[in-house]
């Protein structure tokens, strides 16, 4: 939910299993969800509050942090 209130304009779509993103490369950005527990503010909050957008979002999760 947070992806969307925070980036709607990138969010292509959105579903129980990923949120795929349009951050503007040749291919759509798919970035699952399969384990909601691993999605919550305690695990992914800071990341969200370091992105101010679906483009750095992307590229930290790319980079696996």
């Amino acid at each position: 939910g947070q992806c969307l209130s925070r980036y709607p304009a990138q969010v292509a779509a959105a579903s129980w299993d990923s949120v795929i993103f349009d951050v503007g490369r040749e291919s759509l950005q798919r970035v699952p969800t399969l384990e909601p527990l691993r999605g919550t503010k305690a695990h992914v909050g800071e990341l969200l509050d370091a992105s101010e957008s679906a483009v750095e979002l992307v590229e930290s999760l790319s980079r696996g942090r």
